[in-house]
């Protein structure tokens, strides 16, 4: 799977089943899976969490959120 910018939009990601990574791509591997990240899209989610979920009717939903600071927590 590649994150990048959606038509050109910095604002707007898609994530897009591919063979494997673009010449300029970051490569992130945890758990047993790779995902291709273009390498502006790679700096703005560098401290973010990916997280997929499946839906009751089968479909991949997916989730990209901030952790919480340890010095914010109540």
């Amino acid at each position: 799977m590649r994150i990048a910018p959606r038509d050109g939009d910095a604002s707007l990601l898609a994530l897009t089943p591919v063979a494997g990574p673009a010449a300029t791509d970051e490569v992130v591997e945890s758990g047993g899976v790779r995902l291709f990240l273009e390498f502006s899209t790679a700096a703005v989610l560098r401290d973010k969490v990916l997280d997929a979920r499946m839906d009751d009717r089968g479909s991949a939903g997916f989730l990209i959120s901030a952790p919480a600071c340890e010095k914010h927590r109540g």
